[in-house]
C-alpha cells in the first residue's frame, strides 16, 4: 500500500482507508440574517409549534433560544 491519500467519492483525502459519511444529495438553502432581522435586533421564529427567540448580541453574534 502507497503513503500516497486514496481519494473518496466525495472528493476528500482518505489516509485511513474508512469509507466517507453518506453525503446528502439535498441542496440547502442560504437565508441571510440581514434578512431575517430585518433591521431589528431579535425575531421570533415559530416552528412545529414552538415559540423561538433568534437575536443578535452586541458583539454581532446570533443566539437561537426556545
Amino acid at each position: 500500500m502507497s503513503d500516497e491519500p486514496q481519494r473518496s467519492s466525495a472528493g476528500q483525502d482518505r489516509h485511513d482507508g474508512a469509507q466517507p459519511a453518506a453525503v446528502s444529495t439535498r441542496r440547502s438553502s442560504t437565508l441571510h440574517s440581514r434578512d431575517l432581522l430585518a433591521g431589528q435586533h431579535e425575531v421570533f421564529i415559530e416552528h412545529r409549534g414552538a415559540l423561538y427567540r433568534l437575536r443578535e448580541t452586541s458583539q454581532g453574534k446570533l443566539i437561537l433560544t426556545k
